[in-house]
């Protein structure tokens, strides 16, 4: 079985996280895909920041944006060690609600 599979049974909200490295696009809408065909109830697609990528977190975000139909993209910077709070954490939580 896979988490995938746990998902489908439970029934509840579904976050995606993404990093925002090269290729990740290509891999959240792979993902989105497959979840959509489950018929799974996605609250929201998080990218997180990607340290050293290539590929910058605005533009990662902003790509998901135009292909994930009516779905909430939260973007979530790189923070520094210690740091647990920031307003996209709020974001995400009031998106499973």
């Amino acid at each position: 079985r896979t988490v995938l599979d746990l998902m489908s049974v439970l029934r509840i909200p579904a976050i995606l996280v993404a990093g925002s490295y090269v290729g990740t696009i290509s891999h959240t809408l792979s993902a989105l895909e497959v979840m959509a065909r489950r018929n799974l109830d996605i609250a929201a697609v998080v990218v997180s920041e990607s340290e050293g990528s290539a590929a910058s977190l605005e533009e990662t975000v902003a790509t998901v944006e135009r292909f994930a139909d009516a779905i909430d993209v939260v973007e979530i910077p790189r923070l520094a060690p210690g740091v647990d709070d920031h307003a996209a954490f709020a974001r995400v939580a009031g998106l499973i609600g």
